[in-house]
């Protein structure tokens, strides 16, 4: 029987059964198969092997997570898994799901009683992740991230692909992108940064202005904003599911109970695959999460499934960056000083010529002159002097 979410205080290995069950083992270790119960019967042993089953119909296994983006736990969980979700390929088809409040049911759209805890008029809600109304996060910041969220395994991962890219049902910008907000994004100053979050989506390699677009065009996440096409569908999956707490995780459509690690996740999906058909990641199942002989088992899986792929996974947030061609401030900063230098530079050089061709000039034009013969001191010439030169003449 499943937990009904009264076990969390079982810190020991245990398992609930029905108690019709329980009273026929009871009823074995006190007299065995005797009847009526013997006065001494003998000491009994009961040997139990407990399986999971999992529905295996084909070669794909289906699997989705029921998280928030301010879920700390499986936040945690999804960078860990994100190199061996990549490693599975299409031999998965994950969905990931964001658990929203119908702010319809608790009575905020009929008054102003939730306050910044919603979005669009009081539809869509989520608690305050830092208790704290008038700073820090917002319900309403968590729901457009979710929302955010939502829009990128839309677009990257969903079924807006076709299907015969290699990315339906995998996700990796997606992926990448929960990585890269923890890492740039992860405090409460920045969470709500469109500069980090924009950020995050660039190193992820999505395009701002498409998610910007889906998240416009499902209705938006305005304060006074209607219908949001995307958040009344997660509504109405998270009703059709019956799902009350997260993190959860379905495998092959049956909830998986124990911790949300890799290595759980990891067996559930493996189980459900029909038998021959689990893929080579599956190989790793047994092998220590993190560890050298794991990453390196992943790495040949993804090596089988992308031959031209480089990349060797570490185990850890894998990041799709995108290259860019445009410099850094710094850069243009040394570039602008550098073109600055130059024309400076070649300035000089050039004044440098002129004032040189200016004095060979004036050199060549005085040597054009012919030196005047010594006539002693300065006095005018004297009469005779004037009458012996007109005579010469």
């Amino acid at each position: 029987m499943a937990d009904d979410g009264s076990g969390s205080d079982i810190t020991i290995p245990a398992i609930l059964m029905w108690k019709s069950d329980a009273d026929e083992i009871k009823l074995y270790l006190k007299c065995g198969n005797e009847s009526p119960c013997p006065e001494n019967p003998p000491r009994l042993y009961i040997q139990a092997q407990l399986e999971y089953a999992l529905p295996a119909p084909d070669d794909r296994v289906e699997w989705s997570l029921w998280t928030t983006s301010i879920d700390a736990p499986s936040e945690q969980f999804l960078i860990d898994f994100t190199s061996t979700a990549l490693a599975l390929g299409q031999s998965q088809f994950f969905t990931p799901h964001y658990y929203t409040y119908n702010g319809t049911d608790y009575g905020c759209r009929s008054s102003n009683r939730c306050g910044s805890l919603c979005t669009n008029n009081g539809r869509y809600c989520a608690p305050d992740p830092d208790g704290s109304y008038s700073s820090g996060i917002d319900g309403a910041d968590v729901v457009r991230e979710n929302l955010r969220r939502t829009c990128i395994w839309k677009l990257y991962g969903g079924k807006d692909l076709s299907k015969d890219d290699p990315d339906y049902g995998v996700g990796s910008i997606w992926w990448h992108y929960i990585g890269n907000f923890s890492q740039f994004c992860g405090t409460l100053e920045s969470f709500t940064s469109s500069t980090c979050i924009n950020k995050a989506l660039r190193a992820s390699g999505a395009s701002i202005d498409v998610v910007d677009a889906c998240i416009s065009d499902s209705g938006g996440a305005d304060d006074d904003g209607g219908i949001n096409t995307i958040l009344e569908n997660e509504l109405k999956t998270k009703a059709q599911n019956n799902i009350y707490m997260i993190p959860e995780c379905i495998v092959n459509t049956k909830p998986i109970w124990g911790a949300l690690t890799t290595a759980n996740v990891l067996n559930s999906i493996c189980q459900g695959f029909s038998a021959g058909d689990q893929p080579q990641a599956c190989s790793c199942q047994d092998l220590t999460f993190a560890s050298d002989e794991y990453n390196k088992c992943l790495s040949d899986a993804r090596s089988s499934l992308y031959p031209t792929d480089n990349d060797s996974n570490s185990g850890q947030v894998s990041k799709k960056t995108t290259t860019s061609n445009a410099l850094p401030w710094w850069g243009v900063f040394l570039l602008i000083i550098a073109v600055i230098c130059v024309m400076l530079l070649g300035g000089l050089i050039y004044w440098k010529k002129t004032q040189q061709q200016m004095r060979d000039q004036v050199r060549g034009i005085l040597a054009e002159y012919m030196p005047l013969e010594d006539l002693g001191p300065s006095q005018p010439p004297t009469t005779n002097a004037m009458h012996s030169l007109s005579i010469q003449a």
